[in-house]
C-alpha cells in the first residue's frame, strides 16, 4: 500500500518581502510509492509589489515528483493576459523546464509560442531550445536561442522584431496613453555569468509620446571587461 494524504487551505493578507497577496487558496493530493506524484492548484485573486500587480494568477502541478505537468496563467486586471502549458522533470542532477504552449495578449496583438521549447539547467550551463514567441498577425516576433552565460562561456542569441512601445508600457504597467512607435533588436550575449559580454543592433521608428515625435533611430553597441561602448543615428 501506498501512502495517500490530501489537503486545502486559503490564506489571507498574506505579506512577504514588497509583495502583498489578497487571498491564496490552495488544494492537493500526494500519493506515496516508489514514485511519488502528487497534484497542487494554487490560486491567487491579487498579488501586488507596490503600484504593480497581477490578479486571477492560477498555477496546477500535476505528475509524479521528478516529471511534472504545469498550467499557468494571469492577467493584470484589462491590457495583458497570459497562459501557458508545460512540463518540468530532473534527470542525474539535470533540470528541465518545457514550455508547450504560451499565449500572451496585448493592446496591439496578441502573441502565441510557434513550436514547444525547453530551457535545461546543468551545473555550468543553462541552454534554451530556440524559443520563438510571434504576433498572431504575423507581424513581430522575439526568439532567445543557444547558452546563456552561466559558469561555463555562453552563446545566447536574442532578437525581437516589431514590438510595440505601448505593449511594452502595458508589460511594465506604465501608463499607456500617448505612446506609440515600434522596436526591433538583434543581441548576442558572450562570456560567462561573471565576465559577460555582448553586442547588438537596435532600431525605432514612430516614436510617440502624446503630441511628440521622435526621429527614426537605430544604435549599436558592444559590452565587454565591464565597458560599454555604442554608437546612434538619428534620421
Amino acid at each position: 500500500d501506498s501512502l495517500r494524504a490530501t489537503g486545502e487551505g486559503s490564506l489571507k493578507g498574506l505579506a512577504f518581502n514588497h509583495f502583498r497577496v489578497n487571498t491564496l487558496t490552495m488544494s492537493g493530493s500526494w500519493l506515496g510509492g516508489a514514485r511519488p506524484s502528487f497534484t497542487m492548484t494554487a490560486a491567487l485573486d491579487s498579488l501586488s509589489r507596490g503600484d504593480q500587480y497581477v490578479r486571477d494568477v492560477k498555477l496546477a502541478l500535476a505528475g509524479p515528483a521528478d516529471s511534472m505537468n504545469w498550467t499557468l496563467s494571469g492577467d493584470d486586471g484589462g491590457l495583458v493576459e497570459i497562459a501557458g502549458t508545460g512540463r518540468a522533470w530532473t534527470d542525474s542532477g539535470m533540470r528541465a523546464l518545457a514550455i508547450d504552449t504560451l499565449s500572451l495578449g496585448l493592446p496591439s496583438r496578441a502573441w502565441r509560442l510557434l513550436a514547444p521549447s525547453t530551457i535545461t539547467l546543468a551545473d555550468s550551463s543553462v541552454v534554451v531550445t530556440p524559443l520563438r514567441v510571434q504576433g498572431t498577425d504575423g507581424s513581430g516576433f522575439i526568439s532567445i536561442a543557444g547558452n546563456v552565460p552561466w559558469t561555463g562561456a555562453g552563446s545566447l542569441d536574442v532578437e525581437g522584431l516589431g514590438l510595440s512601445m505601448r505593449d511594452l508600457s502595458a508589460l511594465a504597467q506604465f501608463d499607456t496613453a500617448g505612446i506609440g512607435g515600434w522596436l526591433g533588436f538583434r543581441v548576442h550575449l558572450g562570456g560567462t555569468r561573471s565576465a559577460p559580454t555582448m553586442e547588438g543592433t537596435i532600431g525605432m521608428e514612430d516614436a510617440r509620446l502624446g503630441d511628440t515625435r521622435g526621429p527614426m533611430a537605430q544604435g549599436v553597441f558592444t559590452y565587454a571587461d565591464q565597458r560599454l561602448d555604442g554608437g546612434l543615428l538619428l534620421y
